[in-house]
């Protein structure tokens, strides 16, 4: 800044003493254009121009023009002079302000500095403050992008272990649709023309159980519970009967019916007025079939046994099976430990699986566990 003020001031001098030199040389030309170009002193003699009076104003007119010309080479030494000292402070200022020029500097061009210093310095805040914001915003475009990333990232995943479950679901499905072919065919016992007798709602109770492998009967369908059989018909004293027909249907794989161990029953007067079917009856009918029973108390022996396969039967007191006693098995366990049993008299009993404690506060005596030999 400093440098350029210098440098116009000098500039404005330069100007002056050309113009000066100029308006000599003007003078110059003027003065010689009166002249002859071809001039000879004898032709002045000759000349009527050149008279006394006319060489007298001649000579006059020689001495302006020395002086003239002596004007215009002082003129010239001090453009010269000018312009060297031009030249000597350009070179000065291109190579730094002087102490001298530093001192002398105007207030103005101080404050013009100062003035030029706080506009850089409000420029570089106004930068500095535009790339804060830029950097805010990136940062927030970034965090943006991130969140969406991982919204993406959890709805793939969560997108992979639905898919996951739903395979894991239909593999467990068809597994287990295998398990129930299995075992369906493991049951023979199953009688289709006794089924079919039966009404819908009945039927499609023992088709639950077909489907687990297990041949389900019940003494008050509608096919039997009107019966005769002891002191109120089957379909209230037939508990015995018909859990003899469960055992040799499933471990036998004959089909038995509960109407035919009814007949076996009255046949054998194996029914005690006011007490029930007896016990000799069912051992005596399942060891025909090759079938094998064993008496315990033991709770380990229960559940090993119904963890082979095996059917274990039971007869409970007064509580959620009877007011008085009855015959049931216990025909399987949960991985969980719970029991499942096959209620001869309720079907909603039948499907609920139950503690070992509940059902052993009702029992009324020990344990029958029976096998195919």
């Amino acid at each position: 800044m400093i440098q350029k003020h210098t440098f116009r001031m000098r500039l404005a001098l330069l100007s002056a003493a050309v113009l000066f030199g100029a308006a000599g040389c003007a003078q110059i030309q003027d003065t010689e254009a009166d002249i002859p170009v071809e001039w000879e002193p004898e032709a002045a003699i000759a000349s009527p121009r050149f008279t006394p009076n006319a060489i007298s104003e001649e000579t006059e007119t020689v001495i302006d023009i020395t002086d003239a010309t002596a004007n215009i080479a002082t003129a010239n030494i001090a453009t010269a002079n000018i312009a060297a000292a031009y030249n000597a402070d350009t070179i000065n200022a291109m190579e730094g302000i002087t102490a001298r020029e530093t001192e002398n500097l105007p207030v103005w061009l101080a404050q013009s500095t100062r003035t030029h210093r706080s506009e850089n310095a409000e420029t570089e805040a106004e930068e500095s403050q535009v790339q804060t914001e830029e950097d805010t915003c990136s940062k927030e475009e970034l965090a943006a992008e991130e969140q969406k990333h991982r919204a993406e990232v959890e709805r793939i995943r969560e997108a992979a272990l639905a898919k996951k479950k739903a395979k894991e679901e239909a593999e467990r499905a068809k597994a287990a649709a295998k398990e129930a072919a299995e075992k369906k065919a493991a049951c023979p016992g199953y009688s289709a023309d006794y089924v079919s007798a039966l009404t819908e709602a009945e039927q499609a109770e023992a088709e639950h159980f077909y489907d687990l492998g297990y041949v389900f009967y019940r003494q008050n369908w509608s096919v039997t519970k009107e019966l005769p059989y002891g002191d109120e018909g089957f379909g209230q004293c037939g508990c015995g009967p018909t859990c003899t027909a469960a055992i040799v249907s499933n471990l036998a794989g004959v089909a038995v019916t509960p109407e035919d161990m009814r007949n076996y029953a009255i046949e054998t007067n194996a029914y005690i007025p006011h007490v029930g079917t007896t016990y000799n009856m069912i051992m005596t009918v399942t060891a025909s079939y090759g079938i094998k029973a064993t008496n315990t108390s033991s709770k380990d022996a229960v559940i090993k046994a119904l963890k082979a396969g095996k059917l274990v039967l039971v007869t409970m007191g007064p509580g959620d099976f009877t007011l008085g006693a009855h015959f049931m098995l216990y025909r399987g366990i949960t991985e969980e430990g719970k029991i499942l049993i096959a209620d001869s008299y309720s079907y909603d009993l039948s499907i609920k699986e139950w503690d070992w404690e509940d059902l052993e506060a009702q029992l009324k005596n020990g344990y029958y566990i029976f096998e195919k030999e």
